[in-house]
């Protein structure tokens, strides 16, 4: 079998001159028995082109309904507000929160300077209060032994006055004694010393009851108070 493959029946050689463009007249042509048939090579029938694959077509969008518009409104409501709401709390910060915070700030330095004060004054205070108490009670002490004296002057005199049987003298000096007695005896009561006061205020009892029976008798009644406050001033003198 020959390699050559067939030549199709519709394909025909075609002539030489047909190949050949035309001579100028000008030159003159070969005989024609001079002329060779030029071998064409066989070309296989073309294949057919393919056409190329268009790409789907782009189906245009469809217009949101009535939803998808209040959807877009209400997005654009809320950006807005939020937006509106982000000044406004930065707005609000700068005017109002940041100036007030500043203000707190300086108060409350203030705050605590003036409580450094009061705690120096407070101190201060004590320590006054503590020496007022302190005269105070000195004061009071000095008031009770002045009232327990002029007690005791005032026995002395009634003493006096019943030696010389003289009752009017007896009844105004008992009735002194009864007031700087009065003016005594709660000193003695806060001393701790209640004990001794109920005893004054038995044996001044007893005077004025003997002062009101006999006047001319009220001499020991008089002598026994006399030596209880005696005694008591000796003990207060050495506090």
């Amino acid at each position: 079998m020959s390699d050559t493959p067939s030549v199709p029946s519709e394909e025909t050689q075609k002539p030489v001159e047909d190949l050949f463009p035309e001579v100028p007249s000008a030159q003159k042509p070969l005989p024609a028995e001079e002329v060779k048939p030029v071998e064409t090579p066989l070309i296989p029938p073309a294949e057919p082109v393919k056409k190329a694959s268009q790409p789907p077509a782009i189906e245009p969008l469809q217009e949101d309904g009535r939803f998808g518009r209040f959807m877009r409104t209400f997005l654009r409501l809320l950006t807005l507000s939020l937006v509106m709401f982000a000044a406004g709390f930065l707005l609000a910060y700068f005017l109002l929160y940041q100036p007030t915070m500043q203000q707190l700030e300086a108060r409350s330095a203030e705050l605590q300077t003036t409580s450094a004060e009061l705690e120096t004054k407070q101190a201060d205070y004590s320590e006054l209060k503590g020496q007022y108490d302190e005269v105070l009670t000195n004061v009071t002490k000095i008031e009770a032994r002045a009232s327990l004296a002029l007690a005791l002057r005032s026995l002395e005199l009634a003493n006096l006055g019943i030696e010389k049987k003289n009752n009017v003298v007896v009844r105004n000096q008992l009735q002194l004694t009864r007031k700087y007695l009065d003016e005594f005896l709660p000193y003695l009561e806060g001393s701790d010393e209640k004990d001794m006061a109920a005893e004054l205020a038995d044996l001044m009892k007893s005077a004025e009851t003997e002062l009101v029976r006999d006047p001319l008798a009220v001499g020991p009644a008089v002598e026994n108070l006399m030596d209880a406050l005696e005694s008591l001033n000796e003990v207060l003198s050495l506090k």
